[in-house]
């Protein structure tokens, strides 16, 4: 018991408790990496600040410009040597599409990464999509309404387009027509946009149905045969009169009761505007003095009233300047309302 109690085995006895009670702590570390671990919680796209939301509602502002930018196109009415899913005012449109790459690329530098960030990214991603599509259709097809699928495949396989439906058969490859493409793509502008709009509190717009042949081909839809007989000159020319009153003095209410709905106007240089369209761009013209409906020749297309005009104006200056308008009319509940005004 002494020679035990020597002081040359407390040394040993020390090395051995160390020993021993790093044993335990390794095994007490181990039994605790074996346990599952929580998920870090995630950074969700609620949590921004005003200024992010400031960002991100910007962005969302010019995306729903650009998802409105663009003709819907049906693929039962897809017709050879006619193209309809166009941007809506292509000159517009391409200073839109840069404000929304200004608006989106400040948006993505200050809101944190999340479901909000990816929303915005993705709903960018189609327009800029579209705008390389569209370059493609205009390089490889710039004449004929078909692109081959090789050109365009990147892009089928991206947004699933069923190419073999649709495909045909050429001695050169196989083509598409370029509606067929745009029918599976463009719908999906916006359920993107959508995204953006729920994720910041707002509610989805309602994607609308594809439209129809008379919307597609601006054929008015018409009722029975009408009674030419009864549709004079002079009452059409009333109509146009007022409609010309309200454009030039900037009377949108006024002029809005005188368009049908599936209303379409065409300008110079192939502009085409719808009616909300054609509405947004009346203002008053500080120029006009006043005008003059010179020659008025009432014709029928496919029992619509056509009415052939030369419209002559005289501005502040004591200038006259004419032009030839043409007006087809849709009768309404028993009212002419004006279905397409060219101004050429």
């Amino acid at each position: 018991m002494k020679g035990f109690m020597r002081p040359r085995f407390f040394p040993l006895l020390a090395i051995f408790c160390l020993i021993f009670s790093t044993y335990l702590s390794l095994s007490a570390q181990e039994a605790t990496s074996a346990r599952p671990r929580k998920p870090l919680p995630l950074v969700t796209s609620a949590k921004i600040g005003i200024e992010q939301q400031k960002a991100a509602e910007r962005a969302l502002e010019w995306l729903r410009i650009l998802r409105d930018g663009w003709n819907d196109v049906n693929r039962q009415f897809i017709k050879q040597g006619f193209t309809y899913a166009e941007r809506l005012d292509p000159r517009a449109y391409a200073v839109q599409y840069l404000e929304a790459k200004a608006a989106v690329s400040d948006a993505l530098q200050v809101i944190p990464k999340g479901e909000l960030r990816t929303a915005i990214a993705q709903a960018m991603d189609i327009f800029d999509d579209l705008e390389a599509i569209t370059e493609i259709f205009r390089k490889t097809s710039p004449i004929s309404v078909n692109v081959r699928v090789t050109d365009i495949f990147p892009y089928l396989k991206k947004y699933n387009v069923p190419y073999e439906s649709g495909v045909i058969r050429e001695s050169y490859g196989l083509i598409l027509h370029q509606d067929f493409v745009m029918s599976y793509i463009l719908p999906l502008r916006y359920a993107r946009v959508n995204r953006v709009e729920v994720l910041l509190g707002g509610k989805a717009k309602p994607i609308p149905p594809p439209p129809t042949y008379e919307q597609m081909f601006h054929v008015p839809a018409m009722k029975p045969p009408i009674d030419r007989s009864s549709i004079s000159v002079d009452s059409l020319k009333g109509i146009v009169r007022q409609a010309i009153e309200a454009r030039v003095r900037g009377k949108q209410t006024l002029l809005r009761d005188l368009l049908d709905d599936q209303f379409m106007f065409y300008a110079l240089q192939g502009r085409q505007w719808d009616r909300d369209r054609f509405l947004r761009s009346v203002s008053p013209d500080p120029m006009v003095k006043g005008f003059e409906i010179e020659q008025a020749e009432l014709s029928f297309r496919q029992e619509a009233p056509v009415l052939t005009t030369v419209i002559r104006y005289e501005s502040l200056r004591g200038e006259f300047k004419s032009f030839n308008n043409t007006f087809t009319f849709v009768n309404r509940n028993g009212k002419w309302l004006i279905a397409r005004w060219r101004a050429f």
